[in-house]
């Protein structure tokens, strides 16, 4: 994918890195929402190939019929509860790629108890046949790179790339029961191109980029009656650009994954995004690959981005609906600061606490070493960590208290 932003750059302090250990008492398997695997007992998985989820209209191939794969965890109890779902859109500049880019981070949320789903949308070869809005034609550079050959012919592939990420989310809420999904909990992602069409769809309002024509209703075959809610999104190696300065405090929390030597998204699109986060109160997770360019298929190793995807997923889970239970909701107050010997000081915890441990989504702990002087507790955690973590404390009047740690890089 190859925008760039157009807005002015500003410096900020990137968030910390978390991490926890264990101290104490043994620790006990943390219960996860009751269709969450552990990490190390994965699911089976089944693939639905070539769902038709919508039709979109264009010039080579008429009305065009919108394809999805299912990823669909299998094992015992799933068949009768609601699980989390996403939708995973696939990169390529909007020009070319297929919904089969993203079978590995299907594969991998699926052996964790998700649904997931990698969608098909309209490119610039098909001409979709989508009306751009006025905004866009008059000012190119906010959606597209400077000078960019054909401006107006991506700009419509582009908004029906959005407009086809609605009508898959409209599709899944729409068939919820019979896709086994938890409404309450569906998540879009995507990498490049489409970690843009997943942001454009998950937070722009319900009556934006959902018809090809604007102001016109929505195609009967692509649900207008459905949903378009959101519960979060993973954002890889995207922007958001043009809408960016709509995003406000009630849209859904953001993961963002981005390799710092990325030339072709550069990590500045990501300090925009979390600086109008951080303006505007919406959580947000920016996570920074140090070695990490612009995706694998670019040459780049994935680094740690499906655990932490999995950890962001399952972190922000709402019990509310499927009857989970131990997932504390409570943003955390603690925090963390690394040192030079590479281990961390985890601070604001409470005077009474006597012992700490830390386990990972799995219930497992995550570090060896811990010490405590005066309130503050020196962590060592193992290598390699890269999971959200839960931060279990016993009190000296004998209670317990847990906190969600999310492990941002």
């Amino acid at each position: 994918m190859t925008f760039f932003a157009t807005i002015r750059p500003r410096i900020r302090l990137l968030r910390g890195f978390l991490a926890c250990a264990s101290i104490g008492w043994s620790a006990k398997p943390w219960t996860l929402p009751h269709y969450a695997s552990a990490i190390d007992t994965p699911y089976s998985v089944r693939v639905d190939s070539a769902i038709v989820y919508g039709l979109g209209a264009t010039e080579v191939h008429g009305d065009m019929e919108l394809l999805m794969d299912a990823y669909v965890p299998v094992g015992p109890g799933l068949s009768e509860s609601a699980k989390a779902a996403i939708l995973f859109m696939h990169p390529g500049s909007f020009k070319k790629g297929d919904r089969t880019k993203m079978a590995d981070h299907c594969e991998h949320l699926a052996r964790q108890g998700v649904v997931a789903f990698t969608i098909d949308y309209r490119l610039l070869p098909d001409s979709p046949k989508v009306e751009v809005p006025a905004w866009q034609l008059a000012n190119p550079e906010s959606m597209l790179p400077p000078q960019k050959q054909g401006s107006e012919m991506l700009l419509r592939a582009a908004n029906a790339a959005f407009i086809d990420t609605k009508a898959a989310l409209r599709y899944v809420h729409a068939h919820a029961k019979e896709l086994g999904v938890d409404t309450a909990n569906i998540f879009l992602g995507g990498g490049s191109a489409g970690a843009v069409a997943a942001l454009t769809a998950g937070v722009t309002p319900w009556d934006l980029y959902v018809s090809d024509s604007i102001g016109k209703p929505i195609r009967p075959e692509n649900h207008p009656e459905a949903s378009m809610s959101v519960r979060g999104i993973v954002d890889w190696s995207g922007g958001l650009y043009g809408e960016l300065p709509n995003l406000g405090h009630e849209d859904p929390p953001i993961m963002i994954y981005h390799g710092v030597k990325d030339t072709v998204v550069v990590v500045d699109e990501a300090i925009h995004i979390v600086e109008r986060c951080d303006s505007v109160g919406l959580e947000c997770e920016f996570h920074r690959a140090p070695d990490g360019d612009h995706l694998p298929w670019y040459g780049a190793p994935t680094g740690n981005l499906l655990p932490v995807m999995s950890s962001f997923v399952m972190r922000h889970i709402a019990p509310s609906q499927t009857g989970a239970i131990g997932v504390p909701r409570s943003v955390s107050p603690l925090r963390l600061t690394q040192v030079a010997d590479g281990s961390f000081v985890l601070s604001g915890l409470p005077e009474s606490v006597r012992h700490l441990e830390c386990v990972g989504l799995d219930g497992r702990s995550i570090a060896p070493a811990v010490s405590s002087h005066d309130g503050t507790w020196t962590i060592r955690p193992k290598s390699g960590t890269s999971q959200g973590v839960v931060v279990r404390a016993r009190m000296a009047e004998g209670g317990a208290r847990s906190w969600l740690v999310p492990l941002i890089r």
